[in-house]
Parts: C-alpha cells; sequence; structure tokens
C-alpha cells in the first residue's frame, strides 16, 4: 500500500508506511532545492512516527541529478542528528 506519492514527468518517488520505504523511479533532475521542495515534505514526513528503520529503494532510479544527491545526502545527515538526541 502507497501511503503517499510524488508524481512528475520522468519520475515517481513513493512513501510505503506498512514497509516504511522510500521508493524512488525515474529520472530526477529537477532545478534546485524549491522544486524537490514537496520530495523533501515526503521523506521528511516518513520519520514523524520514528521507525526503527527506513528503506530508501533507489533500485528503479536511472539519474539523480546534485541537487538530489544533495537533498538526500542533508536528510540523512539530519536523521543521524535527530537519532544521536534521542
Amino acid at each position: 500500500m502507497v501511503s503517499q506519492e510524488i508524481k512528475g514527468e520522468n519520475y515517481v518517488v513513493q512513501y510505503d508506511a506498512d514497509a516504511t520505504t522510500i521508493r524512488f523511479q525515474g529520472e530526477l533532475a529537477l532545478g534546485g532545492p524549491k522544486e524537490y521542495a514537496p520530495i523533501n515534505h515526503l521523506i521528511d514526513a516518513a520519520t514523524q512516527e520514528n521507525p526503527e528503520m527506513i528503506t530508501i529503494d533507489l533500485r528503479e532510479l536511472a539519474f539523480l541529478n546534485s541537487s538530489g544527491i544533495s537533498m538526500l545526502s542533508k536528510f540523512v545527515l539530519g536523521l543521524r542528528k535527530k537519532r544521536r538526541f534521542n
């Protein structure tokens, strides 16, 4: 069951709450942080319930530009900080 989904012209990002999995598909080549904001909001929402583990499935992601890499890096670093203080 997909709990949330964001679709663009060349990509889909899905969050499956039951499996605590975020799936990226297609080609993510958005223009910067403002364009990545909805995706960032989706992945941040996945952490609201403080799951023990979150899977980020990139197997069907064909391309990710530097802005997307930055977004994912900041997400992971944010999780590490959050876990350190909990």
